[in-house]
């Protein structure tokens, strides 16, 4: 009997993992081998199955020219200490000890950055009132209310920006505490849990070449979506790599395997679920809204909140300032306090093209699942009050029969990094737009413009602006313009757009937006004009 040698009533036989479906938060192993049998019992053994191994979801199946019959198999354990172990859980609770201090100092800066950030509302809203009564008692300047509100903007806008980093790094790294207190988890069950020794019982019937299957489920595995988008250099194309992000720790590497991912559950027992006590589905997700500047931006004041409302009330009362910008309206779901909705994922399943390799290291190990071509229509959106180099938009149409999951997108670019943003679930055939990132061969300039020599009208104080885009490349570009006039709840100061080439649209909350062509090697040049008094209260939009 070849591969096979008979030990106190059992035949040993060398099994190997050949293909895998990951879960989110299992795994499906199936194991195969092979061996010659000759008519009679026959008790196999298969060694080492791992600890994190779920008894009932065990599963064997016999092919193969001989004919046999099964009994039912047997799982033993088995000692598992090979003087390592007890190491390996030492350095994973090390690792678990410095994400806990990294976590730590990552919320006390956090703390801080937001006490300041309180400061300075408290500070602005101390100082809004005074400020008003000082010009309008005329005891104090414009030009000392410009200098003070410029320090206070870019103080306010350096805090809110660190904040943001802050909450990002808070939010990574308390993914890599839980990785690490997950993976300290695992490595005690597994110092306690012995490995699995496999008893398969069988009566031979015909000799001939048996083929054993053996499937089974284990914990410890887990994966997630990742994409790179890649934009071509002709910017004519995007190309979407679907990755799965594969975690496990399960005691077995997974060597050259055929590999499946799924966002179903693995079950493991034969019984029907009680379908009385069913899980609710998750709520439908709103429609999309891109997170990409620019784009469908919201013109209703109960659709949007202002970073700071004590900083914005305190722009309104200052009304149009030579240079002064009002903080960017962030979208907030509607109502209040209210917990953020769950996507309802589609059940899906993906095949890597090519057999994989996920070693049990607890690590991320990225496997190509997928892969898109989409056309895409690019959009330069122009902020010069914020920025002088335009954000590279793009709008899609999800081509594919599958869905596109949510999770992180790392963003390249002829070739070069650009950074990573979220994508957030898009069914099949629908419309979706990134962000790809400033692009600054672009570029826009922001200039005071007056085409009459007083400044002051008997109406009240006017401003005006003169913004040059310049395309440098070989293609023409679409180019969309926002600018954010102020807005003010009082009816005495209310601004009121003069002029305006090209015409535009000048919305209730105060935005000015131009769409623009602009042929290879060309500029285009927009110019406005508003006013600052008296005034009769906007319509939601009035055209210029």
């Amino acid at each position: 009997m070849s591969d096979a040698v008979v030990l106190s009533g059992l035949t040993p036989i060398k099994t190997k993992i050949v293909a895998v479906t990951v879960y989110p938060e299992q795994a499906r192993v199936t194991r195969q081998g092979q061996l010659e049998v000759s008519p009679g019992d026959l008790r196999l053994r298969v060694d080492a199955l791992p600890a994190v191994l779920e008894v009932d979801s065990l599963q064997i199946d016999a092919r193969g020219t001989a004919q046999v019959s099964l009994q039912p198999p047997h799982l033993t354990p088995t000692a598992t200490d090979d003087g390592g172990l007890q190491r390996r859980q030492a350095a994973l609770t090390e690792q678990r000890h410095q994400a806990e201090d990294a976590f730590r100092s990552c919320k006390d800066t956090l703390s801080s950055l937001n006490h300041q950030q309180a400061f300075l509302e408290s500070l602005a809203e101390q100082t809004a009132q005074s400020f008003a009564q000082g010009l309008s008692q005329q005891s104090m300047t414009l030009a000392h209310v410009a200098e003070f509100s410029q320090f206070f903007d870019q103080t306010y806008q350096q805090t809110a920006q660190a904040i943001v980093a802050q909450e990002r790094r808070k939010h990574q790294l308390d993914r890599q505490l839980q990785q690490a207190r997950q993976q300290e988890k695992q490595g005690q069950s597994a110092a306690i849990s012995p490995l699995y020794e496999l008893i398969i019982p069988l009566t031979v019937h015909q000799a001939g070449r048996l083929d054993i299957q053996i499937i089974y489920t284990v914990n410890a595995a887990q994966w997630q979506p990742v994409y790179e988008l890649r934009l071509t250099a002709a910017d004519t194309s995007l190309t979407i790599n679907g990755l799965a992000e594969i975690q496990q720790n399960t005691g077995e590497d997974w060597h050259q395997v055929a590999l499946k991912v799924s966002t179903a559950t693995a079950e493991t027992t034969l019984s029907l679920p009680d379908i009385d006590r069913l899980p609710a589905p998750a709520s439908l997700p709103p429609p999309f809204k891109d997170k990409a500047p620019g784009f469908d931006s919201a013109d209703s004041p109960a659709e949007v909140k202002s970073r700071s409302p004590v900083l914005e009330d305190t722009y309104r009362m200052l009304g149009a300032l030579p240079g002064s910008t009002i903080p960017y309206a962030q979208p907030e779901a509607p109502g209040t306090n209210q917990a953020p909705e769950q996507l309802a994922i589609a059940r899906v399943e993906f095949t890597a093209p090519l057999p994989a390799v996920v070693p049990s290291d607890g690590q991320a190990h990225p496997v190509a699942i997928r892969q898109l071509e989409l056309s895409s229509q690019l959009t330069y959106v122009v902020l010069p009050q914020r920025n002088c180099v335009p954000y590279l938009c793009t709008a899609l149409i999800n081509a594919a029969s599958e869905p596109l999951l949510p999770g992180p997108a790392h963003v390249f670019r002829a070739g070069r990094y650009w950074g990573e943003q979220s994508l957030d679930h898009v069914a099949p055939g629908d419309a979706f737009q990134l962000g790809l990132g400033l692009d600054e061969r672009v570029t826009v300039h922001r200039q005071v413009w007056s085409p009459q020599p007083a400044a002051e009208t008997a109406s009240g104080q006017r401003r005006g602006y003169e913004l040059t885009i310049q395309n440098p490349l070989a293609a023409p570009i679409d180019v969309r313009v926002i600018e954010q006039l102020p807005v003010s709840q009082n009816a005495a100061i209310a601004p009121r757009l003069i002029t305006a080439e090209p015409a535009t649209t000048l919305t209730k909350t105060g935005q000015c937006h131009w769409s623009l062509r602009l042929a290879a090697q060309t500029q285009g040049r927009i110019r406005y004009q508003y006013e600052v008094g008296p005034s009769a209260p906007l319509d939601d939009t009035e055209s210029f």
